[in-house]
């Protein structure tokens, strides 16, 4: 089995911010909007900050794609 979260990379090309969404998004085969919209939904939830310090470290953490993969608006639409 393959594991996706090895493979789990930020899409600055694609970013509102640091193209941690995109990332996902692509990775776990996910529409984009959809995706930040979770994010946007759980970050107002959450009283913002366990949400932004997440998103934070994910976005110094994730490693960043050279550019953006060929496949990508397939996976993510």
């Amino acid at each position: 089995m393959k594991n996706n979260l090895r493979n789990l990379k930020r899409i600055p090309e694609e970013a509102w911010l640091g193209g941690v969404c995109a990332g996902l998004a692509y990775n776990f085969k996910f529409p984009l909007w959809l995706m930040r919209l979770g994010w946007m939904f759980i970050f107002f939830i959450t009283m913002i900050w366990p949400t932004f310090i997440l998103y934070l470290l994910l976005w110094i953490f994730m490693p960043s794609m050279d550019k953006t993969p060929e496949d990508f608006n397939k996976a993510v639409n």
